[in-house]
């Protein structure tokens, strides 16, 4: 992905086989860091579990920082920060308006088949690149490239600053795709 110095990178994965989702930073010329974790990996079989909020743990101490909330206050996806009552970081609405700290962002969405004819991208035509999403100035993120290999999503992040909240805002369009494609979800929460 694109390196600017002040840039930092955070990665969110999902691992289908153990049902989890992963939020690590990238430290340049060092391993790297497990900031938090989700008991999930967003992916459900219709009547197996009813997903509409889950907490995000701090794998070090297994206290909450966060939390992913689906289909609430027509929002597809949003993400708040520590404890119930948190506020909002991000959100992408039905009408896909995406906000950061309740604001409007401007984003667009690339294609993978855009990105990839691009010389500079090339070498990411085996990595299972979807989409990429770039943000406007007013965004706490330049960038985030969005792969998916079989039933696990990746997603690397490229934050203007080093803030962890920088991540957990990233996480709602990490996610998005993957949401919005099990509409039984939808419906089941419409009927209620």
């Amino acid at each position: 992905m694109e390196s600017h110095d002040k840039m930092t990178e955070y990665i969110i994965r999902t691992n289908n086989k153990q049902a989890k989702t992963y939020i690590v930073k990238t430290v340049k010329n060092d391993k790297p860091v497990l900031l938090g974790l989700i008991y999930t990996d967003f992916l459900v079989t219709p009547q197996s579990r009813d997903i509409f909020s889950e907490e995000i743990i701090n794998p070090a101490n297994q206290k909450v920082i966060g939390r992913v909330k689906l289909y609430k206050d027509e929002k597809i996806i949003s993400v708040n920060s520590k404890g119930v009552f948190g506020s909002e970081l991000s959100s992408l609405s039905q009408d896909e308006v995406y906000n950061e700290f309740g604001k409007p962002i401007s984003t667009n969405k690339i294609s993978s088949q855009i990105i990839l004819a691009k010389p500079e991208f090339k070498h990411l035509s085996d990595a299972q690149l979807t989409h990429v999403y770039e943000f406007d100035k007013k965004s706490i993120l330049e960038s985030i490239y969005c792969f998916e290999k079989g039933n696990d999503l990746s997603a690397v992040i490229n934050a203007r600053d080093d803030n962890f909240d920088s991540a957990l805002v990233g996480l709602t369009l990490a996610l998005a795709q993957r949401i919005e494609n099990q509409d039984y979800l939808f419906e089941f929460k419409r009927k209620d």
